[in-house]
């Protein structure tokens, strides 16, 4: 930026020069920290088949198109800015389930338990009644 562009661009925004050289690079993607006015490398969010179109639009000096968030994307970037609550939901989630399972287990051991039970008293029930019959059998033919 030439210094009467600078000046004429400070006064516009009300602002020091510096600061907004500062701005200016933050926004274009230098970094200041760096000193070395790297360019800071982001994700390439298009796809790469697309790069003729991109190449295309480049030579004509038209915009590129950037790809569209999918719903999958944009729910990992939630749950990556919200750890600390999909991460409490998370262990909710899992103790209920677990605790679900430890009941459903209990359950159907309780029932099978019950169920030999019912047999048991059952075959009890028969044997005493056999072992009546015997007895009166023995009683009447003594």
């Amino acid at each position: 930026m030439m210094a009467a562009d600078l000046t004429s661009v400070s006064e516009h925004r009300r602002s020091q020069p510096p600061k907004l050289i500062r701005e200016s690079a933050r926004r274009s993607g230098l970094d200041s920290d760096q000193g070395d006015g790297e360019r800071i490398v982001h994700a390439d969010t298009r796809p790469r088949m697309d790069w003729p179109e991109d190449l295309r639009r480049f030579l004509k000096n038209e915009s590129s198109q950037p790809m569209h968030l999918t719903p999958g994307y944009r729910f990992w970037k939630m749950v990556g800015r919200n750890r600390l609550w999909f991460g409490a939901l998370t262990t909710i989630g899992t103790i209920l389930i677990v605790g679900l399972v430890a009941v459903t287990i209990a359950l159907t051991r309780e029932r099978t338990a019950r169920g030999e039970a019912v047999a048991q008293k059952n075959l009890a029930r028969r044997e005493a009644a056999r072992s009546e019959q015997v007895t009166r059998f023995h009683e009447e033919n003594a």
